[in-house]
């Protein structure tokens, strides 16, 4: 089996408080299957990463190495596809935009999420809140950005090509390919750190969206990003977010002529 569900339980079991949990508490987390459920345990108890004891209630699964923190996120980091974590499916109304200077891109992208019944707001929504609730009056930015993604139910990192770059002559190499060599538009750096972030502490609940041909930086090789041909068709969004359960898919509406067809092919 794929090293991805075993990530997904590491990085839980690494930031989790208790020292014991349950089947019932991996299946709610992560939705599993039955069998995948054992396939996953029993990765992680040959890897000496948790061991079963004795049945206390339902709880079955405890920590081996619940002290070594270190070490369960140096396994995380070093499983085959780390960057592959699956999207949590669970109700999400609420979403913490991270975007750069495209406004046009922005607005049409706040606009879509609006339209599908999210709630979305960003940094300076943050540090309103944060100002109002905590009684702070000159907050970190990084305690704003911890913030905003802690309390929503999920991140968007919004790349657009807000920037040119490309890499001095005299750091290329023969076989630097086209990104490295001409000039190329990317995101904001603080984009990319913001989204460097939000992959660290919640990778279940980020999604990444690109907006045109952008320069590619090797961090995120291999994650995926929903590309967005154009500003105005945010389509491809929409469909990827009700694939993973975040919005509602439209419900299929049968004309009253084909009705009669649908019952007789139930019947047969």
């Amino acid at each position: 089996m794929s090293y991805v569900p075993c990530k997904r339980v590491v990085c839980w079991l690494g930031q989790c408080k208790k020292s014991d949990v349950s089947r019932d508490d991996l299946r709610h987390e992560f939705a599993f299957s039955e069998e995948d459920l054992d396939d996953v345990l029993n990765n992680l108890i040959k890897r000496g990463l948790i061991h079963q004891c004795g049945r206390i209630g339902n709880k079955i699964v405890q920590f081996a190495i619940h002290s070594k923190v270190k070490e369960l996120q140096s396994e995380v980091r070093n499983c085959s596809g780390y960057g592959q974590a699956q999207l949590r499916q669970k109700k999400v109304r609420t979403i913490f935009l991270v975007h750069g200077r495209d406004d046009v891109a922005h607005d049409g992208l706040l606009s879509t999420l609006r339209e599908e019944g999210l709630a979305v707001f960003t940094w300076k929504d943050a540090l309103a809140q944060m100002v109002k609730t905590r009684k702070v009056t000159a907050p970190h930015t990084m305690a704003v950005l911890n913030y905003g993604m802690e309390s929503a139910d999920a991140v968007i990192v919004l790349f657009t090509g807000d920037e040119e770059a490309r890499l001095k002559d005299r750091y290329r190499k023969s076989n630097d390919p086209r990104d490295e060599t001409e000039l190329l538009f990317q995101p904001r750096p603080n984009v990319i750190f913001e989204a460097g972030m939000a992959w660290a502490l919640y990778p279940d609940r980020t999604v990444f969206v690109g907006v045109g041909r952008l320069r590619a930086f090797s961090d995120i090789s291999g994650l995926y990003v929903v590309q967005i041909p154009d500003v105005n068709d945010w389509g491809e969004l929409v469909k990827y977010l009700q694939r993973v359960g975040w919005i509602k898919s439209p419900k299929l509406t049968i004309p009253a002529s084909q009705k009669s067809l649908v019952r007789m092919n139930r019947r047969t």
